[in-house]
């Protein structure tokens, strides 16, 4: 368990500036700050904790929540725990990732993995802001985060997501979910 919860979920090169084939529209008025997240990971509710401690701390920040869906899943498969949670973050839109696109446009791969855009579209920040699996606390991405948005670190900081992959099927998550419990 311990091996589990302290290994980083798979991260793929990020592009310097918002991608041309996303269909979201870029913030040009304030900084925009993407988290992409599946609606059965476990692991992701520590994720929602960290965010809305920034959300508070950073009220000018346009926060999206996007939250995969894949192909063939029944209607309202995502609305989970995490999803009813995701909408009662202040100030955030929760939008649905149908079959990944978005996920693939912004090379997202693990759930709670966050992506901090300047108002020009440069990438500012790439990665979790938890220090493992499921535990909330002062970690190195959120304060990789926190320093990002406080224009203190140097453009494109990355740092490892805890979460499950993006990609999985509804009964391997399952599993994982009995195995964490």
């Amino acid at each position: 368990m311990l091996d589990y919860g302290s290994k980083p979920g798979p991260q793929a090169a990020v592009a310097p500036t918002w991608p041309q084939g996303s269909t979201l529209d870029k913030e040009t008025t304030a900084p925009t700050l993407l988290v992409f997240l599946h609606p059965k990971c476990p692991c992701s509710n520590a994720t929602l904790s960290e965010l809305a401690y920034v959300v508070a701390r950073h009220p000018e920040l346009r926060t999206r929540l996007i939250f995969i869906k894949p192909t063939g899943a029944a209607k309202g498969w995502e609305d989970t725990a995490l999803w009813r949670r995701a909408l009662a973050l202040p100030g955030a839109t929760v939008v649905v990732d149908g079959q990944g696109r978005e996920a693939n446009a912004f090379a997202a791969r693990t759930s709670g993995q966050c992506f901090l855009y300047d108002r020009l579209g440069h990438l500012q920040f790439a990665g979790g802001i938890t220090g493992s699996r499921g535990h909330e606390g002062d970690n190195q991405g959120l304060c990789r985060l926190e320093a990002a948005l406080d224009q203190k670190q140097s453009i494109g900081i990355l740092s490892p997501t805890f979460g499950c992959p993006l990609n999985s099927k509804p009964p391997a998550m399952q599993a994982k979910i009995k195995c964490l419990n």
